[in-house]
């Protein structure tokens, strides 16, 4: 049973049974931790809360590294969390918990887009019980639902610019990783190949997906905003 949780099984398969039960925890795990945020009356309880979500996704991080070094198989790849969800995954729960809402109008397209991508076109061979399919999982709903979090419990609420701000921050972030990329051998941001059964695989080899992603962002930047363009405009017709 114990060997479940580490033997390679490249089972997972999209769009099975396992996938729609992960898809169905992160609907209802967003409505479990916003109705209890809301229905807490205190901000220091509110930020409690939204700490306890956060750290779910963190203590899936620290198990599944833990138990890669433990079976002698921690690639760098996977242990240094430098791809952009478990970098996030590791940062908001301190976010939430100061309730720097400023910072979250630089990550949410990138989040929303990004996970929602993660979640519907997954990067994944191993099906649960083994430790990346819960870390992937966990990581990537946890991500979705502290961004709800924020925008259901603490009012946040992304501004246009957020977009070219994300793109810019983005690109920054990438100039910092190549190097790293290079020094180590790794793939973070996916700058030297696109992942593998993702919509990035089907946009050509390297450099040219890579040139469409830049293009693409705005328009998936964009998509995730509209929700908040409408609540603009409403807001001041009202």
């Amino acid at each position: 049973m114990i060997k479940l949780l580490y033997t390679p099984n490249t089972d997972f398969s999209a769009w099975s049974t396992e996938h729609y039960v992960w898809l169905i925890y992160t609907l209802t795990g967003s409505i479990f931790w916003i109705s209890w945020g809301r229905r807490a009356n205190a901000e220091a309880q509110k930020r409690r809360i939204g700490l306890y979500m956060g750290l779910v996704g963190v203590a899936a991080w620290i198990y599944s590294t833990s138990l890669m070094f433990a079976i002698g198989n921690a690639p760098l790849q996977s242990v240094i969390p430098l791809h952009l969800c478990y970098f996030f995954n590791l940062l908001f729960p301190i976010l939430i918990w100061q309730k720097k809402l400023w910072a979250f109008d630089w990550v949410y397209p990138i989040v929303m887009a990004g996970c929602l991508q993660a979640l519907f076109t997954p990067d994944l061979d191993e099906t649960a019980p083994h430790y990346y399919s819960l870390r992937y999982w966990f990581v990537h709903a946890g991500l979705i639902h502290s961004m709800l979090y924020a925008i259901f419990v603490f009012d946040f609420r992304p501004t246009f610019k957020g977009i070219f701000k994300c793109i810019a921050a983005i690109n920054i972030y990438a100039l910092c990783v190549t190097p790293i990329n290079i020094l180590l051998n790794t793939n973070f941001l996916y700058l030297r190949r696109p992942a593998e059964g993702t919509m990035m695989a089907a946009l050509g080899p390297w450099p040219k997906y890579l040139m469409l992603i830049e293009v693409l962002m705005f328009v998936f930047f964009f998509a995730v905003y509209l929700p908040f363009l409408f609540d603009f405009k409403y807001k001041k017709i009202q």
